[in-house]
């Protein structure tokens, strides 16, 4: 099938129909597929979509997924995930953002905001201090009593020079996992996760979105502890939750894909799964952004291809 076909189908059609083709090919030995559309993000509204197979997990405030009949039964795939740029691996993409979704985010209260409406969300974490690939803004730079008004405000996220208010709000805020995001992963104590911040009664105007300008009309301090108290412990806890992934990515193309597709591709492939720091003044990888907690593995999958 070519892209536009796939694209004129539901959204879970296109992992379906290369899953079935996948699991003819390969053993049953991937935590996420990622599908790369051979395309650039600018063709799209959006630059992914990810959603659950597999999850068995306590105390995230998401439903446990048990899907994977649909796709022909495999034992270990936990997510599925689709890119909309070649290069959504590492270089440009929102590849951590999506895979974060698998864990949360999660309801404690935080708004989405628009020049025109708010409303509470629990897809990211909104108008908080969270501060993580799944949105908030940096508390540190979180100014009070702007132009003399008590209830507006201004802040950032961790990459300025990128994102604004609706980095915050949304999309990729931060190239580091925050505390909580790392606790619902399975890779930090509950002790160590601060005290997040939540605004509510949140608008903007037209003139300030995009630069972290805001309106509020209170600020709820949220505590690990009141998290725990809603959705319960965390189970399997950071002690003896999974640290290593094995992931698989599989290229949707219309025609083949060039040589300098592929040197990208690759590229980021080996960046993405780096154990180490990769010195990139604008992205970070998984191992990077989870402070070395976890790894993820990307390349290697000749190895696993069925006899």
């Amino acid at each position: 099938k070519t892209i536009d076909k796939l694209l004129s189908e539901k959204a879970e059609s296109i992992p379906y129909y290369f899953q079935k083709v996948m699991l003819s090919k390969f053993e049953d030995a991937f935590d996420f597929i990622f599908f790369l559309y051979n395309t650039t993000s600018d063709e799209f509204a959006y630059g992914g979509f990810a959603y659950a197979i597999n999850r068995n997990i306590s105390g995230l405030d998401k439903e446990n997924a048990d899907i994977a009949y649909r796709f022909g039964n495999p034992k270990k795939l936990k997510g599925i995930s689709h890119l909309t740029s070649v290069n959504s691996i590492f270089s440009g993409g929102p590849f951590l953002h999506e895979l974060a979704h698998y864990w949360g985010a999660a309801y404690i209260g935080q708004e989405y905001v628009t020049t025109t409406m708010s409303y509470e969300t629990a897809s990211h974490w909104g108008t908080s201090d969270i501060n993580g690939v799944l949105g908030g803004f940096d508390y540190k730079t979180l100014k009070r009593n702007v132009d003399g008004n008590p209830k507006k405000y201004h802040a950032t996220s961790s990459r300025a020079q990128a994102w604004g208010f609706a980095g915050f709000s949304q999309e990729l805020s931060s190239g580091y996992y925050a505390p909580i995001e790392l606790y619902l992963m399975g890779l930090l104590p509950a002790d160590e996760v601060p005290d997040m911040h939540v605004f509510k009664g949140v608008s903007v105007e037209n003139d300030t979105f995009g630069d972290g300008t805001f309106y509020a009309e209170s600020e709820v301090t949220y505590t690990i502890e009141d998290f725990i108290a809603r959705f319960g412990e965390r189970i399997p806890d950071y002690q003896s939750s999974q640290k290593d992934f094995q992931a698989l990515v599989v290229v949707v193309t219309d025609e083949p894909v060039s040589d300098e597709e592929w040197a990208l591709i690759e590229s980021d492939i080996l960046k993405q799964e780096k154990q180490g720091p990769v010195n990139d003044e604008m992205q970070t990888n998984f191992w990077e952004a989870t402070g070395g907690r976890a790894t993820i593995t990307l390349s290697g999958i000749d190895k696993f291809l069925k006899k």
